[in-house]
């Protein structure tokens, strides 16, 4: 998984993305994409903007980590299912490079309430299993860690979507919980 960390070598300087796009003579929108890390490609031009004007190279820009995540079989739970709540699952598998070394359950629970729904995303695991992957995903750097989620959500929306038969604008929020929180 590549990002760019632009949002946190911004903060670091204390810079704001408004004066950055002033100085650099790059349109607010696009700075506001790699930001977000939204966009799937950064122009060369721009890159070069971004590196002369920070003084750092495309190494210090970009964050590699070779987590690679497929996503399998997003399918609605039949299981203590209700007339208001909808639940689901889908399986992650993790790897580096072509190695998978963890397929993982995720559920998914819709509340619908008040016409607006409701969704949490959080694995399937019990306390004692698989500490080893717990611990390398704790570890991945906080940029890699919200890209993960935000592919999780993404993926997770499309397929609310379409299994509720949503409008494709409609706007909801999920919470997602990348690895297992054990109890308080």
């Amino acid at each position: 998984m590549i990002i760019n960390k632009l949002n946190l070598l911004l903060a670091e300087r204390f810079i704001k993305a408004s004066k950055f796009s002033r100085d650099t003579g790059i349109a607010q929108s696009t700075i506001s994409k790699i930001v977000n890390n939204s966009t799937s490609q950064i122009d060369y031009s721009t890159l070069d903007k971004i590196c002369r004007y920070l003084n750092i190279t495309p190494s210090d820009f970009f964050e590699y980590d070779p987590i690679n995540v497929l996503f399998q079989s997003f399918s609605k739970d039949t299981e203590n299912e209700d007339d208001i709540n909808k639940n689901f699952s889908f399986f992650i598998r993790y790897g580096n490079g072509t190695e998978i070394f963890r397929t993982i359950k995720y559920e998914v629970y819709v509340d619908i309430y008040a016409e607006e729904l409701y969704v949490i995303v959080s694995p399937v695991m019990s306390s004692s299993e698989d500490t080893a992957f717990t611990k390398y995903i704790k570890n991945l750097s906080l940029g890699i860690q919200k890209a993960l989620s935000d592919e999780i959500e993404l993926f997770t929306k499309n397929r609310l979507i379409d299994a509720l038969n949503l409008d494709k604008s409609y706007k909801f929020d999920i919470n997602i919980e990348l690895i297992y929180k054990s109890p308080l």
